[in-house]
């Protein structure tokens, strides 16, 4: 019987957590950690220099959970190693079901991406789960597609510092029109920050298709109604310009 570690960013309380653990509870024993509020956004950070708390929990559907102060990735790192210490070996990492897409650049910022990067860093095979909605009905769909990613792994596994981002258009699974194997788009966001009455500034913009983002982005394909499942890798070296930086070596 497979051992999965979930893990998420919309806190420990979200829906998305809830149903992306039922859904997996099929496959295998889950095993939770989780932050304990909202930590979107968070990227890949981790907390140096200051306590968290981290507590044992009863989380429905999961053989075990725990809750933490700290950062989603903290969560990753906790969940890998407080279960360890009880023996218990994991066969792979999900991270979701995030709430909202996680398309173009939105792999730098989200949390739901960076815990799945620090379990692939530590040699998991790792999945990011995300649905196209910010209040989404359908979450079985993107649960349907997570459970897919399972068996997939469990077949073929994944290349160590590799990982799968996989968003879901929030739609019934009858209405998913396939899946494509997609590279990250260029959605960016033309955003700045706007000056609050309490004299205190907020973040805010909207969102921006590059023009040339094609049939084989993860956004224009969600867009398009197919499920967006991306391979990416660790390893952020530019090698294309490692041969034009040899003239700078004596």
């Amino acid at each position: 019987l497979m051992n999965i570690l979930v893990v998420n960013d919309d806190g420990i309380n979200a829906k998305g957590l809830s149903e992306l653990v039922k859904a997996l509870s099929e496959k295998g024993s889950v095993y939770v950690c989780a932050p304990d509020s909202e930590r979107s956004g968070s990227s890949r950070s981790i907390t140096l220099g200051e306590t968290i708390k981290i507590e044992h929990c009863h989380f429905d559907g999961a053989k075990e959970g725990i809750v933490t102060t700290g950062t989603p990735v903290d969560c990753t790192k906790a969940g890998l190693e407080f279960f360890a210490h009880k023996g218990i070996k994991f066969d792979m990492v999900f991270g979701g079901v995030n709430l909202g897409g996680n398309l173009g650049r939105d792999i730098n910022y989200s949390s739901t991406v960076g815990v799945v990067i620090e379990a692939a860093l530590e040699g998991y095979p790792a999945v990011a789960v995300s649905v196209d909605s910010h209040s989404p009905g359908y979450y079985d769909t993107a649960c349907l597609w997570a459970k897919k990613m399972v068996d997939y792994i469990a077949e073929f596994g994944l290349p160590e510092g590799k990982y799968l981002n996989i968003n879901v258009p929030d739609l019934p699974s009858e209405e998913i029109r396939g899946s494509r194997i997609t590279r990250i788009g260029g959605r960016h966001y033309d955003d700045s920050f706007y000056l609050q009455e309490n004299g205190e500034y907020l973040l805010d913009g909207d969102t921006v298709i590059d023009d040339d983002d094609g049939d084989d982005t993860d956004t224009v394909s969600i867009a398009n109604h197919y499920v967006s499942i991306t391979p990416v890798t660790c390893d952020e070296t530019a090698y294309d310009i490692m041969g034009n930086l040899g003239a700078l070596v004596e």
